[in-house]
């Protein structure tokens, strides 16, 4: 896998912190939409593990995935029931899953395997796989 080929996205309200002066340029907390382009998971400190769930066509741009990310809403801090990363993660892969962009599978079934293998990963990280498919693909 080519670094040029790996895009990271996520939405956080954790530090926004500026490169320069090393401060949190987000005092208040604020749910923010991140991307990276360019980068290698397997050098990331961030990458607990993978679960691939679908493949992006060839015809598929950057910029028509950060379109679809980009024009999902950011978790409301006051918002009830909670709204968080995971909810946002769930509206993603709803948003893939009816734009063909990657498989149809049950949502909660999946996010429950999901964390299941993150618990795996934070345990026994040795004995627990790097990647998970999720699809019938190879990877």
């Amino acid at each position: 896998m080519k670094s040029s080929d790996c895009y990271a996205f996520d939405a956080t309200d954790g530090i926004l912190l500026d490169p320069v002066r090393r401060v949190n340029l987000d005092t208040e907390g604020n749910w923010v939409f991140r991307e990276k382009a360019n980068i290698n998971p397997e050098k990331s400190g961030h990458l607990l593990g993978r679960i691939m769930i679908g493949k992006v066509p060839n015809e598929v741009t950057y910029a028509e995935i950060h379109g679809l990310l980009g024009a999902i809403p950011l978790p409301q801090k006051s918002a009830l029931p909670e709204q968080n990363c995971v909810t946002w993660t769930r509206a993603v892969i709803c948003k893939f899953q009816v734009n063909d962009l990657v498989e149809e599978f049950d949502l909660d079934r999946f996010m429950d395997e999901s964390l299941a293998f993150a618990d795996q990963r934070l345990q026994s990280s040795e004995s627990t796989p790097a990647s998970i498919n999720y699809t019938g693909r190879r990877i």
